[in-house]
């Protein structure tokens, strides 16, 4: 009976071995965490010449409408834990994409200790069917979509407008900035990644994603945006040019469907010049100019 167990498994592990062999892009996340574990593992094992580094703002850019960009923009999380990410791999992107509105969340790191932690980084290169992407859940919840065609981005394409109006009040309430020492080390802690990233020969491109325009002028998005500019000028750096469009959002910082496709076409148009023919040099490109 053992014996029979044994074989069972084996055989049912080799056959999820080979399903995930012959259709590597499989395979949806169910939930938040597990879409940044998902992230972390496809940024790790892959070639990623490109790549985003950002929170759940601008994990709303449509993965269809940069193909060639790695995004390892982290929902509830920090760009702290994408540069880390990106510092740890041995390969450099040619280019990084860094949005710059929350740049100075701090946030728990849990979920990066674990993915470059040795053991399990080098098991999962070698058996790609351990990773997250390939839990049993996962493929089946991509099946289940296919089946019904059902296109799982379009679930912010109603916007609550209660809801949103309540989130901009709070909003509104609580803006503050942070003590200028509080947030000057902070800022020197992501600048020292970045850095180290540019040291490995990466050009910085910095993004700004929109929100809804009553937040736009919050003082702590301000102060960010002051401390950003000192620190990477825009006469050597590169930067997105802000769209200034008003943007309808489902809780006054993420957009919705609607603006989600809006600002991904936009987004696409102003870097094009980055990507390919562009690498070269670092205060060079479309991506350049102010707003």
């Amino acid at each position: 009976m053992i014996k029979k167990s044994i074989l069972v498994c084996a055989v049912l592990l080799c056959l999820h071995a080979a399903w995930v062999a012959r259709f590597p892009d499989r395979g949806m996340p169910t939930h938040q965490f597990q879409d940044n574990v998902v992230k972390v593992q496809r940024f790790l094992y892959a070639e990623s010449p490109y790549a985003l580094v950002g929170t759940s703002l601008s994990a709303r850019i449509l993965k269809d409408s940069i193909p060639e960009v790695a995004s390892i923009a982290f929902g509830g999380s920090s760009v702290k834990n994408g540069l880390r990410l990106v510092l740890f791999k041995p390969e450099a992107p040619r280019v990084l994409f860094v949005e710059t509105n929350l740049l100075l969340r701090e946030s728990d790191a849990g979920f990066i200790d674990r993915a470059l932690a040795p053991f399990p980084y080098a098991v999962k290169r070698v058996v790609p069917s351990l990773r997250e992407q390939y839990q049993p859940i996962c493929l089946f919840a991509d099946l289940m979509l296919g089946a019904t065609g059902v296109n799982p981005q379009q679930g912010a394409a109603t916007v609550n407008r209660e809801f949103l109006e309540r989130c901009i009040e709070d909003a509104l309430a609580a803006d503050t900035v942070s003590p200028p020492d509080r947030a000057r080390g902070r800022m020197e802690r992501v600048a020292s990644l970045l850095s180290g990233i540019e040291a490995k020969g990466t050009r910085l491109v910095f993004f700004e994603m929109p929100v809804h325009p009553r937040l736009e002028g919050l003082a702590s998005f301000g102060q960010v945006r002051e401390l950003v500019e000192e620190r990477f000028p825009r006469t050597r750096y590169a930067y997105v040019p802000r769209d200034t469009a008003a943007y309808l959002t489902t809780d006054g910082m993420h957009l919705d469907y609607d603006g989600q496709c809006r600002f991904s076409g936009y987004f696409r148009s102003c870097i094009r010049g980055c990507i390919g023919a562009g690498d070269g040099a670092r205060g060079a490109g479309p991506a350049d100019g102010s707003e």
